[in-house]
């Protein structure tokens, strides 16, 4: 699945991973539950549950909010499963969501 990784400290970037609760842990790095943030044009932000309790480092804001650790986001199909992002869909996630300008 083709999704936009954003770690701590770098900039974001696309890649690829197992399109399983496996592969989303791996991605992330955890052992913990893995959080779902539903936002605008189909698109989801997958985190660690527990980064923010288990004191994981500051990523990046997010509409009131900040999001701890590593993170990814893919593209939701509607019918609740996860799916590849598409260019526009990341264009938006880094101008809009993550604010960066790549």
């Amino acid at each position: 699945m083709r999704v936009l990784l954003k770690r701590t400290e770098e900039p974001s970037k696309v890649i690829d991973i197992e399109n399983t609760l496996e592969g989303w842990k791996k991605t992330i790095g955890t052992e913990n539950n893995v959080d779902v943030v539903a936002f605008q044009h189909n698109i989801r932000l997958l985190c660690d549950d527990m980064g923010k309790i288990n004191g994981l480092p500051f990523n990046f804001e997010i509409i009131g909010d900040f999001i701890v650790g590593d993170a990814f986001f893919a593209a939701f199909d509607g019918d609740e499963d996860m799916t590849d992002l598409n260019d526009e869909q990341i264009d938006y996630i880094r101008k809009e969501i993550i604010g960066e300008n790549i």
